[in-house]
């Protein structure tokens, strides 16, 4: 159930284009690791991403221009602000699966899983905020077109594996 809810979220925020980290950290395979640095995402890969779910985001609310430089900035101002916190919760979750591995004491376990859901609840909001901004500049009919999209993505109507896979249209 949790994971569903966590996956409904991702389409919500994916929905909107808020941000490719969201899709990077829901499995697709972007993960840079250490081969680029420690970065959490390959930086073309990200940028390819966020150029894609914007490009469909705004052909699908017939964004105007103005729509789409304020949205634009606002999505690269979420994925800048979020880098560190992404950063972090990356090496949290590596630290957390060594602690599993390890004669660690379980509350030291559920100690490290508790600070890693912090964070990811602060990311969360994060969006969240971002998501509300927005929508502040959508039009009430963009909204719907918005609200409709998502209502199919939830019910089922549209997989999100069609939808990842670009399927859904």
């Amino acid at each position: 159930m949790k994971q569903r809810n966590l996956a409904l979220l991702g389409a919500l925020i994916l929905g909107l284009g808020i941000t490719s980290g969201v899709i990077c950290s829901r499995g697709i395979p972007a993960w840079a690791g250490e081969e680029a640095g420690g970065c959490l995402v390959d930086k073309d890969f990200e940028l390819a991403l966020k150029k894609h779910f914007e490009k469909r985001f705004f052909e699908r609310i017939k964004a105007t221009d103005e729509q789409k430089e304020k949205i634009s900035s606002l999505i690269d101002a979420r994925m800048e602000e979020a880098k560190p916190l992404r950063e972090d919760l990356r090496a949290g979750a590596l630290e957390f699966t060594q602690l599993l591995g390890s004669d660690t004491s379980d509350t030291t376990i559920v100690d490290k899983a508790h600070s890693l859901r912090e964070k990811r609840d602060k990311l969360m909001e994060e969006r969240l905020q971002t998501l509300l901004k927005v929508r502040a500049i959508l039009s009430s009919e963009q909204r719907k077109v918005v609200s409709d999209r998502l209502s199919s993505i939830i019910s089922g109507k549209i997989s999100l594996r069609a939808l990842f896979r670009g399927e859904a249209s």
